[in-house]
């Protein structure tokens, strides 16, 4: 990775507190993600996070109902290195559960890449997740769509 990305992670990395993290239950064929054997470790005093949840900061309709559903397909496929999309009617949206092993490769894609390029890299690699919600394709980058979206907040 680029050394001004790193030097950014480095800094949001020390101004944010992170709480303990919840036991996330057990995966398929009893591997807890918190327990000694599973996937979640801790070293030197803090757990080792093994999955990033890529969410878009201009998607505030999301669901819960999506981020349930891509941690419960994370959690029950014994194949732990798979990136997880939601989908809706056949379309691929956000947010996208990302495993540690493809970190550093998506942190050093060019600003000219975006993460559809590394997707189609690594097309062998995605689970797609049907999910009951249009909310996984919706964004705001226009002012209009911004207008039509507060109308959906109290």
């Amino acid at each position: 990775p680029s050394l001004s990305r790193i030097q950014e992670r480095e800094g949001v990395e020390s101004r944010v507190a992170l709480p303990p993290l919840p036991d996330m239950g057990e995966r398929e064929g009893g591997e807890g993600l918190s327990s000694e054997g599973g996937q979640g470790r801790k070293r030197r005093g803090r757990r080792e996070v093994d999955v990033a949840l890529l969410v878009l900061g201009d998607q505030p309709q999301l669901q819960p109902a999506v981020v349930q559903a891509l941690c419960r397909e994370t959690l029950k496929v014994s194949q732990t290195f798979r990136v997880y999309i939601p989908t809706y009617e056949g379309r691929r949206g956000h947010p996208i559960c990302l495993p540690r092993p493809f970190w550093e490769e998506v942190l050093a894609l060019p600003w000219t890449a975006s993460l559809r390029d590394f997707l189609r890299q690594h097309h062998a690699d995605v689970v797609e997740v049907p999910v009951e919600t249009p909310s996984i394709l919706q964004d705001m980058d226009t002012r209009e769509d911004y207008e039509s979206l507060k109308g959906a907040f109290p």
